[in-house]
């Protein structure tokens, strides 16, 4: 099993600027994405800024790469970090709005039609 907490995703996508907080939106929100196409996956739990995730490390590999998908496509391309951050920047009609919006989507499609093709099984 591994531990998933806001660390991971700053450490990816190479920005220690990000707030824990937010790191931990981008995180739930690519759970919700995933979930969204069948899977099911539970969200972060914890008080803000110290959220964990525990899962496997196929589920882990899977939710940090639509999770990075949504740093670049909703955080960083499209400006959410000079505003609020949460639900209403990363809905699912805005993420599928380009190209790289279409990304997310595809990945969130894929690791859920794994996930719930028993694939990768919980241990």
């Amino acid at each position: 099993m591994v531990t998933i907490t806001y660390a991971n995703l700053q450490t990816l996508v190479n920005d220690t600027s990000i707030t824990a907080t937010t790191c931990e939106a981008i995180i739930d929100h690519a759970v919700n994405k995933i979930n969204g196409y069948g899977a099911d996956l539970s969200n972060m739990a914890g008080g803000g800024g110290a959220k964990t995730l525990v899962v496997t490390s196929a589920e882990a590999g899977f939710i940090m790469s639509v999770a990075v998908a949504i740093y670049h496509k909703d955080y960083k391309i499209s400006g959410a970090q000079s505003s609020s951050f949460g639900l209403g920047a990363l809905s699912t009609t805005e993420t599928a709005s380009s190209a790289a919006g279409a990304e997310v989507e595809s990945l969130a499609q894929n690791a859920a039609r794994q996930l719930t093709e028993k694939i990768f099984q919980r241990a």
